[in-house]
């Protein structure tokens, strides 16, 4: 069977676990960047692409309903800068099929062909350190970036049963 979910998940599967703020680096030397929220059921990970078209349209609508609401400019800005928070909320509505088709680079893997979950912490010179998440199937490695705390992280994937 594919990791890959060629056949959406089936409906009716409970969503364990929202996490956002990841990026998937690709290609050499992590050139390829792509920004994900995970959306994890009893039986799959939907890797939920993050594109400029979603974000795009998340600050407009929070600026609008800031605009609306009567905030000032710095409200308005504020609103802007908090909506892509709203993203990873709207997840936990939907079902697996629905977060699946949200955008066209979604797609999905088998929680049983996951082999390994790490979680890391890389130090660059004197730079900050970066945290990562890496999930190893039995055909491809998953390299994520994490923009929050790694221990949120760790947490959402051990609630949702996966270590």
């Amino acid at each position: 069977m594919s990791e890959i979910a060629d056949p959406p998940p089936t409906g009716g599967e409970q969503v364990t676990a929202v996490i956002g703020g990841l990026t998937r680096l690709s290609g050499f030397m992590g050139v390829r960047q792509r920004r994900y929220t995970l959306v994890v059921t009893d039986r799959w990970i939907v890797f939920a692409e993050l594109t400029k078209d979603r974000v795009s349209g998340l600050t407009h609508q929070a600026s609008d309903d800031a605009k609306i609401a009567g905030k000032g400019l710095l409200g308005r800005v504020g609103a802007q800068m908090r909506s892509i928070d709203g993203v990873a909320a709207a997840y936990w509505e939907m079902s697996a099929d629905a977060a699946l088709g949200d955008t066209p680079g979604n797609f999905a893997i088998e929680r049983s062909a996951i082999r390994k979950v790490k979680f890391k912490s890389k130090a660059a010179g004197e730079g900050p350190v970066t945290d990562y998440v890496v999930i190893k199937t039995g055909s491809e490695t998953y390299k994520l970036e994490v923009s929050g705390s790694l221990r949120q992280v760790r947490e959402s994937f051990g609630q949702a049963g996966i270590s």
